[in-house]
This record gives C-alpha cells, structure tokens and sequence, in this order.
C-alpha cells in the first residue's frame, strides 16, 4: 500500500520470512547438528531447548544426551576439576565454583544461584553423579541440583515413624536409565553405645517417575553407619562403611 504525503512516497511492502530464512541450520543433517553439539559446554546446550522445537528435541532426547556424558566423562578422565560450593549469608546467595585441578587459573567457571533456586541453609553433599549432586538441606530435606545449570529439585519429604534423621546416598540405575536415591533413617534411640547409627527404615526415590514417593525395601542385614560416611557410586552399585556386628565392613546396595 502507498500514502502521498506531499512529494514524499511511503511504501510498505509486506514479505513473508519462511522457516529456512531464520533458522540457517533447518536443513543441516542430524548428526552434524549432533557433532555441533557435543563440541558446547552443558550450559551453552541448555539454551538450544528454548531456540527451536527442532533444536530442543535433539538436546532433550536421551540417546544423545547419554552420548554426551560418555564423551564428556572420558574427556574428564584427563582433565580432573574440583566443585566448590560458597555459601554467602550476608546477600543470601550461593557461588558454586568448579576449575581444573592441575591448574586452576586456566578454566573455571562460576554460576551463582539466588534464594528461589538453591537450597538454604547448611547442607550436606554426596559424591556427584553424572554431572547430577546430591544435597542433605538442614538433615530434613533430600534436593537434587545441576551445578552447571543451576536446577535444583527438593524430593518429597521422607515420612517414617521412627524419623529422626536421614542419611541419602545417589546412584544411577544404569539398566532402566534412571537417576535413584537411597534413604536410611534412624532415630535416638537406634544409636549403638559406640556411637555408631543404626540403620533401620530403608527407602528408595526414583527420579522422573509419575509416583513421586518414597518405597520402602528390606534390608536384612543389620548394620551400623559409620559417621561421616558419604558412600561411592560406581558402575551401578553404591558402596559405603558400615560395621557388622562389631566389625568393620563395606557395604554395596545394588538397585532393584
């Protein structure tokens, strides 16, 4: 359409922008796209899910996701990094901090979370899984983070009669694809005279599933935690201390 204003003409010219105009990969093949991908750091992947529905069907499905931390964890294997968490109260926020181990002024990373995003308060963290850590708020709630993404998700609280204090422990469960958490509780009066803790009540908590909560499984071998222990994950199993009958032991909860 045309308006005359004086001896000026204004003309708009109305234009129809297709899909391949905007996004110039439409029509790259998949597996470069894939190649592209797995060269990012996890943070830059992230924000491929809000770029396109095509983008964000590759980077959430899980073949290329569990691709990517295969590659990613061989890669770790020669360049070992520390995780550092800093809790600062006084403009209540949190910094965690992961750099390389050999030489820490080469790569870092910082991400800084906010009070609506992290847990608060103290809290206890067990060994990473998968880039995936596990955190113990304030000996009463279990949340799972992303310290790369800054995710964090508080599981349902743990409900038992005998509830005193719990005691999380994360794995993977490697056959069915999916993230898990072990809980034992104790209470007062399960504490041994050597002051070890008695594990009693044994739930697991499988991350993703539609029933979010809590199973309970028998354990038949009564055994004492060792205080402090944190336990391990490796190749599908958690190990941690704990005593039998007076003896010092090593423990492994495979998943069921």
């Amino acid at each position: 359409m045309e308006e005359v204003k004086g001896k000026r003409t204004i003309s708009n010219t109305w234009k129809l922008v297709t899909r391949s105009q905007t996004d110039p990969f439409e029509g790259m093949p998949l597996h470069l796209k894939e190649k592209i991908l797995m060269k990012l750091k996890a943070k830059i992947i992230s924000t491929f899910i809000l770029l396109s529905k095509s983008w964000s069907s590759i980077v959430l499905n899980k073949d290329f996701t569990n691709m990517y931390l295969i590659i990613k964890f061989f890669e770790s294997l020669n360049r070992p990094r520390l995780l550092l968490a800093v809790d600062d109260r006084e403009i209540n926020m949190q910094f965690f901090h992961s750099c390389s181990q050999e030489d820490p002024s080469s790569d870092h990373q910082t991400v800084d979370c906010y009070p609506d995003s992290y847990p608060r308060n103290w809290y206890d963290f067990s060994p990473p899984v998968r880039g995936l850590i596990c955190c113990l708020n304030n000996s009463t709630k279990v949340v799972i983070g992303n310290p790369t993404t800054c995710q964090f998700e508080t599981l349902p609280r743990v409900r038992t009669k005998i509830y005193q204090e719990i005691f999380p422990f994360f794995g993977y469960d490697h056959v069915k694809d999916e993230y898990k958490v072990l809980c034992m509780t104790i209470s007062d009066e399960y504490y041994s005279r050597s002051g070890n803790i008695v594990s009693k009540e044994h739930k697991v908590f499988t991350l993703g599933c539609k029933q979010k909560k809590w199973r309970m499984i028998e354990c038949t071998i009564n055994h004492y935690l060792t205080p402090g222990t944190q336990g391990i994950f490796s190749n599908g199993v958690i190990y941690y201390f704990a005593r039998v009958n007076d003896d010092q032991s090593l423990m492994c909860f495979v998943w069921v």
